[in-house]
């Protein structure tokens, strides 16, 4: 359709309601993926996550504390609510 627009003398028009079209059909798209990623019986339920930082030092620490904000952010992104039950800070 693409090259068939840039052929066409008037393909500004074709051209446009192409972009509006893919638009659309990408906005479609994640929200279908969005919505299969999450479609099993138990996907609306609770999930309890843990970081651990066993052995070390101070890089295992700093490892858990990025991977506990990525996964705040990703869920904040998400409109998932989060809660932290139990934090115990590192030297």
């Amino acid at each position: 359709m693409a090259e068939l627009a840039s052929a066409d003398a008037d393909g500004a028009g074709m051209q446009a309601d192409l972009e509006r079209d893919l638009a659309s059909l990408q906005a479609d798209w994640g929200r279908m993926q969005s919505e299969l990623l999450l479609s099993e019986p138990h996907d609306r339920s609770s999930a309890i996550v843990f970081f651990f930082n066993d052995t070390g030092g101070t890089e295992s620490q700093d490892w858990a504390e990025m991977l506990l904000r990525m996964y705040l952010r990703w869920a904040e992104g998400h409109r998932y609510h989060t809660e932290i039950l139990d934090q115990t800070e590192g030297e």
